[in-house]
């Protein structure tokens, strides 16, 4: 209906599902999967991370939205999995990925969105990456959508898909040569939804900022903002399509516009959290705002010309983002008073 092609099962072409080497000792790997509203999903996320072949792993299920004693069912049901269950009752994704990564132990984490399902080789990609180039912070993974049967999904994926490219990168200092941008560009990072860092990188950068991301005022931003982070310290960053994940995206119109509002909120929120941190970042900001802002709108999906409900759609979306852009700064301060509030609350 879409013209486009199933990809159950299908690997791109210069992709692989599993690493060049095996001949590598694998380390232990912490899975952290916060979820919220979408607690079937995580299950899912579970499922295909246990189903990945790796021999090394621990599975923490973070409940984002728990009841006052946890959630017995989800209890119950990721424990049948062979997982590890912790409540969390503090709003936001950053401060949930920060609990589960201090409840592990692995040297290296990964963490799932609850709506992301890795493939066979997964660990194995992303383990090898790390064991080649000690440099290495982070490793994202190449992501390809689950279902591309709704307009909101396809929209989503040609819009802001990660399937874009199928070339490893190495992202560093010497990436700013080529990329004007960088280190904002976060098309070139890849997707945030599933991240693997070394563990003494995360710990040095303090993990995620917990004024950020889905579940907070500001909505998102989280992702962009500890690439940043990394990138600033001299950290790297790889980019490995041999690690295939799938990520569920938002099939319904009304939540996908919301979706957009909300990347552009997070990363005004982002850019002004990283001055009130650093006033000094303010030039490098200003510097690489226009070519951003430019950015942001060139990205044109493959649609016909006569289909004007999908181009109009798609105006949609990237005035939603805009807009949301405007809301940045209002929305960090009101996660800034929420945080205060429940650091003097004692919410535990």
């Amino acid at each position: 209906r879409h013209g486009v092609v199933r990809l159950d099962g299908v690997t791109p072409p210069g992709a692989a599902a599993t690493p060049a080497h095996t001949g590598f000792e694998r380390p232990l790997i912490s899975v952290v999967i916060p979820t919220a509203h979408r607690k079937q999903q995580a299950l899912g996320s579970v499922r295909a991370a246990k189903a990945a072949g790796y021999p090394r792993l621990e599975i923490l299920v973070v409940d984002n939205l728990p009841g006052p004693d946890g959630d017995a069912w989800l209890r119950a049901e990721v424990e049948k999995l062979g997982a590890r269950y912790l409540a969390e009752p503090r709003k936001g994704v950053s401060i949930a990925r920060n609990t589960g990564a201090k409840a592990t132990s692995g040297d290296f984490i990964a963490f799932l969105d609850e709506n992301i399902s890795v493939e066979k080789g997964w660990f194995d990609a992303v383990a090898e990456e790390f064991a080649t180039d000690p440099e290495v912070g982070c490793v994202t993974a190449m992501v390809l959508p689950a279902s591309l049967e709704t307009d909101a999904e396809v929209l989503y994926e040609r819009l802001k898909g990660y399937s874009h490219t199928v070339r490893r990168q190495r992202l560093d200092r010497r990436t700013v040569r080529e990329d004007p941008l960088y280190p904002l560009s976060l098309a070139r990072y890849g997707p945030g939804s599933c991240t693997t860092w070394r563990r003494t990188a995360f710990d040095a950068l303090g993990g995620y900022d917990p004024l950020l991301g889905a579940g907070t005022p500001a909505m998102s931003g989280e992702d962009l903002d500890l690439f940043v982070r990394l990138a600033r310290m001299g950290g790297t960053v790889v980019h490995t399509p041999h690690a295939v994940a799938r990520h569920t995206h938002r099939a319904d119109w009304l939540e996908l516009r919301e979706q957009m509002r909300g990347y552009g909120v997070g990363l005004s929120a982002m850019l002004l959290l990283s001055v009130v941190r650093r006033p000094v970042t303010v030039f490098s900001i200003l510097r690489r705002l226009p070519r951003g802002v430019a950015r942001l709108g060139a990205r044109t999906p493959e649609l016909p010309l006569s289909d004007r409900a999908a181009r109009s759609r798609l105006r949609q979306l990237r005035r939603d983002e805009r807009y949301g852009l405007l809301g940045g700064p209002a929305a960090l301060v009101r996660a800034a008073s929420r945080h205060r509030f429940d650091a003097g609350s004692g919410h535990r």
